[in-house]
């Protein structure tokens, strides 16, 4: 008696599935999920930042970068992508601070993630004081402006020492370091500070302050000091240029001014 082997299509039928890969005939996919996301970063001016960004998916996620108006990242040749994903900055410039977006796309879905750039510089002056020579009794004025960021702040020394802000000393919403009603004593060295949290410069001028000249002024029976430079309130646009340097009462002549007034040098009537 001879045997016969029967085949059924349901048999067949599960022995060709197993042939096939299911992911051939369904391909799986995900939507980005982001490994790592960009960070607030802070940095000099002139140094190197990257801001990292990277993310899985399937398909593998495509990253792009954009500016905080959702421009593309301007074509630099200081700018770049890392292999990862990451947005690399060279030689960085106040103009590179603020915000960046980095986006991971596939066909499924697309993500984002945003992050600061603080670019930081230290101080630098853009105006700095002169040295200044003026006369006992007047007003002065230094200079001193700066630029960084943060913008900083300007301070005021003396000699090394903190100049205490009152009625003569001010300091201007400039920076500038105004003095009144000079005195002999106001005659030094002065140093102007510009300080943010990156650091600090500084800068020096010197005060020179010349003692005013007085003079007996003689009108009719009555003598009095003045101050050369108050006479021209008096009447007087002429003195002789002599007379602007400090001059020893005690010898030479009297000088005749006009009609009513006379200088003396020297005791003596007009």
């Amino acid at each position: 008696m001879s045997s016969v082997k029967i085949e059924t299509p349901k048999a067949k039928t599960f022995a060709k599935l197993e042939d096939f890969n299911s992911e051939s005939v369904f391909p799986v996919t995900a939507r980005p999920a982001f490994v790592i996301q960009p960070q607030n970063t802070e940095v000099l001016v002139g140094e190197s930042v990257t801001l990292e960004c990277s993310a899985t998916g399937h398909p593998p996620p495509r990253i792009t970068w954009t500016r905080g108006d959702r421009t593309p990242v301007p074509a630099d040749p200081r700018v770049s992508i890392t292999p990862s994903g990451g947005l690399y900055i060279q030689n960085v410039e106040r103009e590179d601070s603020g915000e960046y977006t980095c986006f991971a796309s596939n066909t499924v879905d697309s993500i984002h993630a945003t992050a600061f750039i603080i670019v930081q510089a230290l101080p630098q002056f853009t105006v700095t004081p002169q040295d200044r020579a003026v006369i006992e009794g007047q007003t002065v004025e230094f200079h001193c402006e700066a630029k960084g960021y943060p913008q900083p702040v300007i301070a005021w020394t003396k000699g090394g020492s903190q100049l205490s802000v009152d009625r003569r000393h001010l300091v201007l919403s400039s920076g500038t370091l105004r003095i009144s009603g000079i005195a002999l004593h106001d005659q030094g060295q002065y140093e102007c500070q510009a300080v943010n949290i990156i650091g600090s410069q500084s800068v020096t001028a010197h005060l020179t302050v010349q003692p005013r000249v007085r003079t007996l002024l003689h009108v009719g029976h009555r003598s009095r000091y003045v101050s050369v430079s108050s006479l021209p309130s008096l009447g007087m646009s002429k003195v002789a240029p002599d007379l602007a340097a400090p001059a020893d009462l005690g010898t030479g002549p009297h000088v005749l001014l006009d009609a009513r007034f006379c200088l003396l040098l020297a005791p003596g009537p007009c």
